[in-house]
């Protein structure tokens, strides 16, 4: 099996244009209190065939026609014939039956207080 070698943070690398500052959003450096940010995580899972190939297919096209291609090559993180060996472990992941994909994501909600209006 061809192994999928590309380290996620790469491909993150590729997605945020280069700038790993680009998925921060700073809220409280923006002046937001932290009383006021609720972090959690979300989590994705794909193990179902069909779940494998819309995964599997989304990244293939990603690798061959997007940003994170070029990306990954322009930042020297891989090569032309990296990308294909990529694609290739994405082909075969998906025709496994055991395969597996689980995400984490981080996610932030802000709230912000309404101002009442104001009796008259």
């Amino acid at each position: 099996m061809t192994r999928l070698d590309w380290d996620w943070q790469d491909c993150d690398l590729c997605s945020l244009h280069g700038n790993l500052q680009y998925g921060d959003p700073g809220l409280m450096d923006a002046g937001v209190e932290r009383k006021d940010i609720e972090a959690g995580f979300g989590t994705w899972c794909y193990s179902e065939p069909g779940d494998r190939k819309a995964w599997g297919d989304a990244m293939i096209e990603r690798l061959r026609t997007g940003q994170m291609r070029g990306r990954g090559i322009e930042l020297g993180l891989t090569t032309e014939e990296g990308v294909e060996e990529i694609v290739k472990g994405w082909e075969e992941w998906m025709e496994r039956g055991d395969a597996t994909l689980g995400i984490v994501n981080g996610e932030v909600i802000v709230r912000k207080v309404a101002s009442l209006p104001k009796a008259t």
